[in-house]
Formats: structure tokens, C-alpha cells, sequence
């Protein structure tokens, strides 16, 4: 089917089937592990990797614009994000503190250039 992070194992598995349920919190995912066991997964523990890049995207939009709400893709993603229950809050504050660890190193290099 498709590959995904098992969050709580740190571990990429691939998702066999979605056992879907009336809201998608309540979905579960069987997955293959690495060592070729199956588990069960709570929707709440799995990010699939196609949701991944909807992150990523979501990232970019907020660093890109003052005012992310009007663009239509933010929309677009964050419905997508919030419909299907994805659970993308943690790694969407990874990705924002690493690009502003990454200005902030490009401040100090710029400051020690500077001679300050």
C-alpha cells in the first residue's frame, strides 16, 4: 500500500490496510515491521508519508507568507490535515525550529562577520 513513520517506534513501516471507522481518529492501520511482524496502529500513531509532504508543504507556506490563511493551498492542506485526523503537530513544530535554528546561525555568522 503505502510506507509511513510508526511515531511512537521512530521506525518507517508499511502500511498493508486501513481499518476504517466512521471518524478517521478511530481509524486503524495494520502495518508490516522491518523484522516482517504485523502490528495494529492507532490512527494517532501513524504518519504516512504522503501526509509527510502535505507537512513539509504546510511549513513552507507559513515561513513564506505573513498572512497564511489566504492562500489557498494553506486551506487546502490544513483541511486535508484536520478531516483526516493526521497528527501533525509535532513534526509541524520540527520543521519551523529547525528553520529558525537555521536563521538564527545564519544571524550569528553574520554578526561575526560583521566583526560584532
Amino acid at each position: 500500500m503505502s510506507t509511513a513513520i510508526w511515531r511512537s517506534h521512530n521506525e518507517t513501516v508499511e502500511v498493508t490496510r486501513a481499518i476504517s471507522s466512521k471518524l478517521w481518529k478511530d481509524t486503524k492501520f495494520r502495518i508490516k515491521c522491518k523484522d516482517g511482524t504485523t502490528q495494529l496502529v492507532e490512527r494517532a500513531d501513524i504518519l504516512l508519508n504522503e501526509e509527510e509532504a502535505l507537512i513539509e508543504e504546510l511549513a513552507s507556506i507559513l515561513k513564506q507568507y505573513r498572512q497564511p490563511p489566504r492562500s489557498a493551498r494553506y486551506k487546502e492542506i490544513m483541511f486535508r490535515l484536520l478531516e483526516t485526523g493526521v497528527p501533525f503537530n509535532e513534526r509541524l513544530k520540527s520543521l519551523m525550529e529547525k528553520e529558525r535554528l537555521a536563521v538564527k546561525d545564519k544571524m550569528v555568522d553574520l554578526i561575526e562577520y560583521c566583526g560584532g
